[in-house]
């Protein structure tokens, strides 16, 4: 509990005695329960000072809703990744009627769930768990079917189809249960045979059984992470990608090339690359989702500049932006907002302006700056009344807004 009174009942008379006490609740309650009374409400009411004091700040964080997928090589995959990169664009996102191909139901705004559920089956290919490939599960079986595809067009990754009975032989090359398997069997029976500093990697030093180790090992891997979703606000977000990627994703021109008629999408008979950049050279619009684009590209009919290469961190990534926000959109007014952009024959959209602009500040109530004016505002709001002029002192010194009035 965070409430002063129940903490420090027993001591504060006789503190009180002898100081001057402040009595804060440390979370931010206020102790009446009527503007303070949970964490929940902290930020429920610096969310509502944003919107109803500063509300333009909104508009003004350039703030994106984005999938980013990054595909890391190593040693193993140096072969197989860039392979399932190229895949990827040709045969599933940019692919006009392969059995792979990304389609995105009419009710999936810009594809982010499509496209999220794409990122998480190439996930399961570079963990590559054998019960992701065995066929039993259909919430794997794109997954299995692009391995598979890999395999019988370019013999990479392995063949799902020789998995056999036995544990030891069931993974697939190029992947972290398969490199982890690798290691694994370098373990023997025979001392003499058997890997000692890898055997050390799988007990924890003697800590635990070989067995535990693997298993511990295999969770390691399925937990392991290959997206970045959500919303991210230009000040400080998305700082884990090369900045020639996230300058790229929150220039102004990615907020205009979302939601607006200026794009062809590839997948189009009408489109060509030429018109493309002159419409945007930031963002592309294949199979109604929307990509950032690479800075430059060799060969402009690869779709190659759908994805970006940081050889720094020897990464691939994709970057699916689904939200693009800029002043315009988010303002009261203004035919350039999204309740006008999205109505419905008469009707604004309100209530879709209002859903992106919550999310926004969400994101832009974890500022602390903002938790510091929306702690004045609301100490404003409480009309305090100061029986001890050391307490009034100290307000007036620390918080002279309270006083300007």
């Amino acid at each position: 509990c965070c409430d002063y009174e129940t903490n420090f009942c027993n001591v504060i008379d006789k503190l009180s005695e002898r100081y001057h006490l402040i009595c804060v609740n440390y979370d931010g309650f206020d102790g009446s329960g009527s503007i303070f009374p949970d964490m929940l409400t902290v930020t429920e009411k610096i969310e509502q000072y944003i919107t109803d004091e500063s509300y333009t700040t909104l508009g003004r964080s350039y703030a994106r809703k984005v999938n980013v997928l990054s595909l890391s090589v190593d040693s193993d995959n140096k072969g197989d990744v860039p392979a399932l990169v190229n895949y990827l664009v040709e045969n599933v996102i940019a692919s006009k009627d392969g059995a792979n191909r990304l389609i995105i139901p009419a009710d999936d705004r810009h594809g982010e769930e499509t496209v999220k559920n794409l990122y998480a089956q190439v996930a399961k290919i570079m963990k590559g768990l054998p019960e992701y490939f065995d066929g039993t599960n259909p919430d794997n079986a794109l997954a299995k079917s692009i391995v598979d595809d890999l395999y019988s067009k370019y013999k990479l990754f392995g063949d799902t189809a020789a998995f056999t009975a036995d544990p030891d032989s069931r993974y697939l090359t190029s992947t972290a249960y398969g490199s982890m398997m690798k290691d694994y069997l370098k373990i023997k029976e025979d001392l003499v045979l058997t890997n000692s500093s890898v055997e050390s990697s799988f007990t924890g030093s003697g800590a635990y059984t070989i067995a535990q180790g693997k298993e511990y090992k295999e969770r390691e891997i399925e937990l392991k992470s290959y997206t970045t979703t959500g919303w991210h606000l230009k000040n400080g977000g998305l700082s884990s990608l090369p900045d020639s990627i996230r300058n790229r994703l929150f220039n102004l021109s990615v907020a205009s090339a979302l939601d607006s008629n200026s794009l062809v999408d590839r997948t189009s008979a009408d489109w060509n690359y030429e018109a493309e950049q002159k419409a945007n050279k930031y963002v592309a619009k294949v199979n109604n989702a929307y990509f950032l684009k690479a800075e430059t590209v060799e060969d402009s009919s690869s779709n190659r500049d759908l994805y970006f290469y940081d050889s720094s961190s020897s990464t691939y990534y994709f970057v699916q932006i689904i939200e693009a926000v800029n002043p315009a959109k988010l303002s009261l007014d203004g035919t350039g907002r999204y309740s006008v952009i999205y109505k419905d024959g008469d009707t604004n959209n309100d209530i879709l302006q209002e859903t992106i602009a919550r999310e926004v500040c969400e994101q832009v109530a974890k500022i602390s700056s903002y938790s510091g004016l929306a702690k004045d505002h609301w100490l404003k709001e409480m009309s305090l009344e100061y029986h001890d002029t050391t307490i009034y002192d100290y307000f007036k010194e620390n918080y002279p807004d309270l006083f300007e009035d």
